[in-house]
Order: C-alpha cells, then structure tokens, then sequence
C-alpha cells in the first residue's frame, strides 16, 4: 500500500481471515495503529501477535459484531486505547446459501446479525466519535451478490442489498460532519466463506464448480453468482459464468450490434436518414456498416425517363 497511515487508527471487523485480515496487515504495514473484532480469538490474537513483531501496533477484541452491547464495547475500546477512530471497516459476514424452501431459519438470523445488524451496531457506536473529532471513513464490505440476485442466495442478497441502500444513506447523512462512506463490492474470492455451509450445499458448490471448469473444485469455492435447484431437482443448472464462457461463440455479433448503436448515439445524422442509416444527408457516397452488406435498392429514375420501364 503506498498510502501513509502513520498516526491513524483502523478498526476491521472480521478480522479473523480473508478480506479482514488482509486489510488489517495492509492498513499495519501502511502505518496504521489496526483494532481487531473477530468471535475466534485464537486467530486474531495471532495476528495481533504477528503485527506487533514487526514493529506495528495491533488490539485484539473478541467481539460478536451482532450483538449490540459487543459491538458498541469494540468501538469504545478501540477509541480508548488507542485514542481516536479514524477508520471503521464493516467485513464481518456468513454466506451461508442454499433454496429458501426448507431452508433452516437460524441460519437466516446469523446472515442478519452479522451481515446487516453487525453492520449498524458499529456504525452507530462509531459516528458519534467521528463527528467529534471533525470527520473519518467508514468502509462497508458487501459483494457483488448485493447488485445481482441469484436463485439459492436470497436471503443473503438481502443482506448485502441492505447494506447497499445503507450505505447510501449514511453517505448523505455523513457529509455535513466529514464522513466519508464506501462501499465495496467484491466478487468471487477465495476465503473460508463458503466454508459455514451445510454439507448438503457445500457438495451442491463442489458439483457446479465441476460442471463449469471441468476440473476439481477448489478447496473453498464461494462463487456468488451460483444458482441452485432442489435436491429434488432434476433440472441441471450453472453459474451465469459458465453460461457467459458457452455463449462466447455469440459474443461477436452482440459486440457488432453494441458498437453500431454506440456508433449511431455518437452521429445523430445517422439516425435522421432515411432510407439508409449509414448514410449522411447531402452525402453522393453510401457507406455500409461493418457486417452489413448493401441493400440493393433501385435508384429512383431520372427526371423525363417516364417510368423507367422500356417499352
């Protein structure tokens, strides 16, 4: 990271593995004192332990972003033992997939708590502390699952769909007190998410993942565009992926007639011909468009030629 972060503080949460503990490294490394929130304390005590050995400052905080007094008590100490907040990274969060018929409902509330109430519990501690030292950033992680929604991953769209609509929000709120908000949207990364599911979903993954690339899976595949059918199911379906990389032989001509309306948007005279949409008024030479072949059209008759016919 090229950034300097001397001085400042950043608080990750979920800073157990993945997204989390990659920031919280990087944000060390740029100079940053980083506050660490995971439930799996082993893990972040490590990485505390790691950062501190190379000269940085690291607090490690067992924290269940989806309890409220937890998250508040995370903000709070981060801000007291470190002595402001100028940063708060938003990345706790399960995906955890499968048909939301007969889907188990416990597993719906663990998405809500850590991926949307994780989300505010912190934000709310947070803001305050920000507004009164005259401004700071929070960074809300959410996925691509948050723009597009896919069959066996509805509740978690809503989540990160939430989050979204969220982080809008709070970008408009914020800027009267010099807070900034983003949000990111990553795609398909390989971490341990995809590695809280059931069985019967983590072995529905493993199937798709073979059927698109035709080899074994990898140990955690966390594709967020996979679509699901029942176990019931005999219907097969793929990620849009796979889908895109079967269709690439139609790529050409949807990337002809992509560039001929891009074309005809850039020359409006184009659209105003009539009975050629390649030609310009007032122009004596036709012109074709690339992969169309000329019409063959008859040219109006000459003035005195009668009606052209020979008799």
């Amino acid at each position: 990271m090229d950034t300097d972060l001397s001085g400042r503080v950043v608080a990750v949460t979920g800073a157990s593995s993945g997204i989390g503990e990659a920031t919280a490294l990087a944000c060390a490394e740029a100079g940053a004192a980083v506050s660490l929130a995971a439930r799996r304390t082993d893990r972040i005590d490590a990485l505390a332990e790691r950062i501190r050995s190379a000269g940085g400052t690291a607090l490690a905080i067992e924290t269940d972003v989806g309890d409220e007094a937890q998250a508040n008590a995370f903000v709070r100490r981060t801000h007291e033992e470190l002595g402001r907040l100028d940063v708060l990274v938003n990345n706790a969060g399960v995906m955890l997939l499968g048909p939301i018929e007969d889907a188990p409902t416990d597993e719906w509330r663990r998405m809500l708590d850590a991926n949307v109430f994780g989300v505010l519990y912190c934000t709310h501690a947070a803001l305050p502390l920000m507004r009164e030292q005259g401004g700071g950033h929070i960074v809300n992680v959410s996925s691509v699952a948050g723009r597009v929604a896919r069959a066996g991953a509805g509740v978690y769209n809503l989540t990160k769909f939430g989050v979204g609509a969220f982080s809008e929000a709070l970008r408009q709120e914020g800027v009267a007190h010099n807070i900034r908000v983003t949000l990111i949207e990553p795609g398909a990364v390989d971490t341990e998410l995809a590695g809280h599911n059931r069985e019967v979903v983590l072995e529905q993954i493993k199937k798709r993942s073979r059927a698109s690339t035709g080899s074994s899976p990898r140990t955690s595949p966390a594709p967020s565009c996979t679509r699901w059918a029942s176990p019931s199911t005999s219907r097969s379906t793929s990620c849009w992926c796979a889908r895109r990389s079967r269709s690439a032989s139609r790529a050409p001509r949807r990337g002809r007639a992509r560039s001929a309306r891009r074309s005809a948007a850039r020359r409006p005279w184009r659209r105003s011909a009539r009975w050629c949409p390649t030609r310009r008024p007032g122009s004596s030479r036709r012109r074709t468009a690339p992969g169309r072949r000329p019409s063959a059209r008859p040219r109006p008759p000459a003035a005195g030629s009668g009606s052209g016919r020979s008799t």
